[in-house]
């Protein structure tokens, strides 16, 4: 994503980069320390760029990572990876339900 803002024109120092995670929820709560790191508070206004398949629950899980004022973006899914992106998020919600992941 960083690759593709900077050559959409944006300057990479503006870019603010998590490297480690390695799940959704790693993901939220690292980010939240590196924007935090920076001055940005849980309650700055966030926007989640994900595929459209996951977008549910990744922003279920940006809350609980207590990021309040989460929205989100869907990005599409190439039709050939679909149906199953679709099929595995249905799981993945369901278990990070059970699991209290969100």
């Amino acid at each position: 994503m960083a690759d593709y803002l900077v050559g959409q024109g944006l300057p990479a120092q503006r870019i603010l980069r998590e490297d480690r995670s390695t799940s959704t929820e790693e993901n939220m709560r690292f980010s939240r320390a590196v924007l935090e790191a920076h001055g940005i508070g849980p309650d700055a206004p966030l926007v989640m760029v994900t595929s459209d398949f996951h977008l549910l629950r990744a922003v279920r899980i940006a809350r609980k990572a207590g990021f309040g004022a989460v929205s989100g973006v869907a990005s599409p899914t190439p039709l050939y990876v679909r149906y199953n992106a679709w099929l595995r998020e249905y799981f993945a919600y369901i278990s990070g339900w059970a699991l209290r992941e969100f």
